[in-house]
C-alpha cells in the first residue's frame, strides 16, 4: 500500500461476501478487524475508532456515511480494486464515479495508485478472478477531514474596527490665534460713504464724465443739485434705450430734466 500503517493504528478491513475471512493473508497489524461487507452493516461499531479501512472488491456506496463515522479524525479509506494491466494509467478514470461518491460524502481525495497484484492477494473471490494473471490493483485513498463530525466553530460577525487616519490631540501652543489674523482696519465698520460706488462702472473710482455725484463725494465736495445728463442722451426714454451699465436701469422712463423719484410702494419689500 502507499501509505504507512503503524503497528497501534485500529485496522477495519472489509471484503465481499465471497470470500472466506478465514483465509485471508496474515494480519497487517495487531488491531485490525477483519470482516464480510454483509457482517459489517449489522455490527454496531463506536464512532471514530478505526485509523484506516480497507476495502477489497466491495462496493462501498452504501457504507461511505458510516465510514465517516467510525474512523478517526484524518482516518483514511483504501479501496481495493482489480485492474487490467493494459488499463492501469486509466485507473482514476475507469473509478471516477466511486472517486466522485466519496468526495461528494466529505472525503478528500489523495491518490489513485496502481501496483502489481500480490501473490498474497489471490484469494479465491477476494478480487475478479477473470484474467489473473493480467490483473493489476488500483488503490483508491481518500482521507477524512481532520475535524470529526457534528463539531462546529462559534462564528463573530462584530466588525473590528477599521485603522482610521487621526490626528493627535493638538497641542495650544500650536494653534493660531484668529484674531491675530486680523487688523484693526478689518474690525473697523465700514461707513455707507465707503461703500458708495459709482453707477455706471459698479467701481469705488469715479468715471471721467461722472454724473452721479461720485466723483463730489470723492473730493469732499457737495454735490451739486444739477439736472443729471445721459451721455448717451437715451436714459430718459427707458430700459430698452439705456446702456448696459446705466444708472437708471430698472426705473420707469421719464422726461429730460425731471427728477426721477421711486414710489414708496416700490421701495418697500414684498412680505
Amino acid at each position: 500500500m502507499s501509505v504507512s500503517i503503524k503497528k497501534e493504528d485500529n485496522i477495519l478491513i472489509l471484503v465481499n461476501d465471497k470470500v472466506n475471512v478465514e483465509n485471508f493473508p496474515a494480519r497487517i497489524t495487531p488491531t485490525q478487524t477483519v470482516m464480510r461487507s454483509a457482517d459489517w452493516r449489522t455490527f454496531i461499531h463506536e464512532p471514530s475508532l478505526y485509523h484506516c479501512i480497507l476495502t477489497f472488491g466491495v462496493d462501498e456506496k452504501k457504507d461511505l456515511l458510516e465510514f465517516l463515522k467510525v474512523l478517526k479524525p484524518g482516518g483514511l479509506v483504501i479501496s481495493t480494486k482489480s485492474i487490467s494491466n493494459s488499463k492501469k494509467t486509466e485507473g482514476e478514470k475507469l473509478f471516477s464515479e466511486e472517486i466522485s461518491s466519496l468526495r461528494a460524502t466529505g472525503f478528500r481525495f489523495k491518490e489513485c495508485k496502481v501496483s502489481p497484484l500480490e501473490s498474497n492477494w489471490r484469494i479465491p473471490g477476494l478480487l475478479n478472478d477473470d484474467y489473473e494473471d493480467d490483473l493489476e490493483m488500483c488503490e483508491i485513498i481518500v482521507e477524512k477531514p481532520s475535524y470529526e463530525i457534528g463539531s462546529s466553530v462559534a462564528l463573530s460577525f462584530v466588525k473590528k474596527p477599521q485603522n482610521v487616519w487621526k490626528l493627535d490631540d493638538a497641542v495650544e501652543d500650536d494653534l493660531i490665534d484668529e484674531d491675530d489674523l486680523l487688523d484693526e482696519e478689518d474690525l473697523t465698520k465700514p461707513t455707507e460713504s465707503s461703500l458708495r460706488v459709482c453707477g455706471t462702472t459698479g467701481k469705488r473710482k469715479a468715471c471721467k464724465d461722472c454724473s452721479c455725484g461720485l466723483a463730489e463725494e470723492l473730493n469732499g465736495e457737495i454735490p451739486k443739485n444739477e439736472i443729471q445728463k445721459s451721455s448717451c442722451g437715451n436714459c430718459y426714454l427707458g430700459d430698452a434705450f439705456r446702456c448696459a451699465s446705466c444708472p437708471y436701469s430698472g426705473m420707469p422712463a421719464f422726461k429730460p430734466g425731471e427728477k426721477v423719484v421711486l414710489p414708496s410702494s416700490q421701495l418697500t419689500a414684498d412680505n
